[in-house]
């Protein structure tokens, strides 16, 4: 079966540690070409638990270091 991994990734929702998000995150990049990096930023922030998203979103981060 064909999985799509963009519409994965936009549904990607943080359920543990921000590592093991942040693992599961990059394994689906990995399998996406062609996507810009802000898009990549918002889909990764708007998928953090949503205290954690608050405090990231304040620091308006310009990339994911």
């Amino acid at each position: 079966t064909y999985e799509d991994p963009t519409g994965l990734l936009c549904k990607l929702t943080q359920r543990s540690s921000v590592n093991v998000y942040l693992s599961e995150f990059v394994a689906l990049t990995n399998r996406i070409i062609g996507l810009p990096a802000p898009f990549l930023l918002s889909c990764f922030i708007s998928g953090l638990s949503p205290a954690i998203r608050r405090e990231v979103q304040v620091l308006q981060p310009i990339s994911f270091t």
